[in-house]
């Protein structure tokens, strides 16, 4: 749905249905900065914390 059809959803819609879309558009919004901060920290992480990160992740062998 392209912006100008979800501004004219919004101004025929009662308070409940406003409710809703601005809250779904805060949660997107939301995930997209998440997304984008993940994305930016992983840029400036070294390669030898990602290895680390990984090796963190593998199941650990019990001795």
């Amino acid at each position: 749905m392209d912006a100008e059809s979800l501004r004219v959803k919004y101004l025929f819609s009662d308070q409940a249905t406003k409710d809703r879309m601005l809250i779904e558009a805060m949660i997107k919004v939301q995930t997209l900065e998440q997304r984008i901060e993940i994305m930016e920290a992983r840029k400036g992480v070294p390669q030898e914390l990602k290895a680390m990160e990984e090796r963190a992740k593998r199941p650990k062998i019990l001795s």
